[in-house]
This record gives structure tokens, sequence and C-alpha cells, in this order.
């Protein structure tokens, strides 16, 4: 079955924003941590900034249009975050890659982040862009709980240590997350 993906583009004033973040985000890890760079990665680069915030800006426009009924908010500024995106209370995760790494490297997440999106029921919404301050297209290809990745992924070494969540069949279609967002909306106005 093949599942649809999603483009989205994002406005001038988005793709602004995240530029603006992702730079942002450079500078508050360098420093912190210098410019050796933090975390998983152990490197901060533009490039890498640019891929996560301009996904997080395309999914939450996304899910803005395609969720109704139910206030999806995003504390963008905040680099300390703990949630990308939420939806009422569902907490949202989204994980982004360049678009020519799609095929190769889908749906991974680093153990620590990973145990973090399980403990707190994160659902992990997984997208892919360009790394650079002109294009404005996000690709959403699919959607995960984070415990699916922890329950059916596999160690892969990549840039740092990640669970993979190998096979395509266990991906989650997009149209499926907006049935899931509708029910939780659904029984929490209840």
């Amino acid at each position: 079955m093949v599942m649809k993906m999603y483009n989205w583009g994002l406005s001038p004033w988005d793709l602004k924003r995240a530029t603006k973040l992702a730079k942002k985000s450079v500078e508050y890890y360098d420093k912190r941590f210098g410019k050796g760079g933090s975390g998983n990665y152990q490197h901060n680069r533009l490039e890498g900034c640019l891929i996560g915030t301009k996904c997080e800006y395309g999914a939450f426009g996304w899910l803005r249009w395609k969720v109704k009924g139910k206030k999806i908010t995003a504390d963008f500024e905040n680099l300390t975050s703990h949630t990308d995106v939420l939806c009422g209370e569902q907490k949202i995760e989204i994980k982004g890659l360049r678009n020519n790494q799609w095929d190769s490297f889908k749906r991974c997440i680093p153990p620590t982040q990973l145990d973090k999106y399980v403990a707190k029921n994160a659902l992990v919404i997984w997208a892919t862009t360009e790394a650079n301050e002109e294009g404005t297209e996000v690709k959403l290809w699919g959607w995960n709980w984070a415990s699916d990745v922890k329950d059916k992924g596999v160690f892969r070494k990549t840039i740092c240590d990640n669970i993979w969540l190998k096979e395509d069949s266990d991906m989650r279609s997009l149209d499926s997350l907006i049935s899931v967002l509708s029910e939780n909306i659904n029984s929490e106005s209840q």
C-alpha cells in the first residue's frame, strides 16, 4: 500500500521565522557547548537546524489546517522546550531529514530522545525538506507513536546512535493521524 505524502509550502513569514529560529538555535548551542556542538549529534550546524525548524513549522501549519476544533500550539522560541507541537494535550514531536536522505535514513530517533518520547506518550511526524533559507516545501511522510519505534525499531548507527523503524509498512498514514487526533479531541471534550 502506498501512503499519501503531503507537501506543505511554508509561507514567507513561516520561512523567515524558521530561518531566524535555526540561527538562534546555532548561537544558543555554540555558546552553551562550544563550536564543537552538542547533544546526540555532537555538532550543531545551520543546515541541520534549518531542516529541523522548517519541518516543525511545516508540520505545525499542516496540523492547524487539517485538525479542526482543537487548539494546535507550539512554543518555537523556547529552545529548551520539551515538545515540538501540542494538539490539545497530545504531545507531537517532529523528526526531519533532508529530502535526499529519506530513502536511506527514514524514521530514526536517538535512544535517549526515544525514551523521553515514549514516557510522555508522544507521537512522531516524519518530515523532510531542503537545508537552505529559500526552499519553502516541507514533505510530511507519515507518523508513529513513539512506542511503535520502541517496540519495532532496530539499532542503527548513522551520525549518532539511532533506533530505526525499518519497515515502511510500520509507518502510519497521515490520514490516520487526523482520525486519531480527532478521536482525542472528542474524548477530551466529553
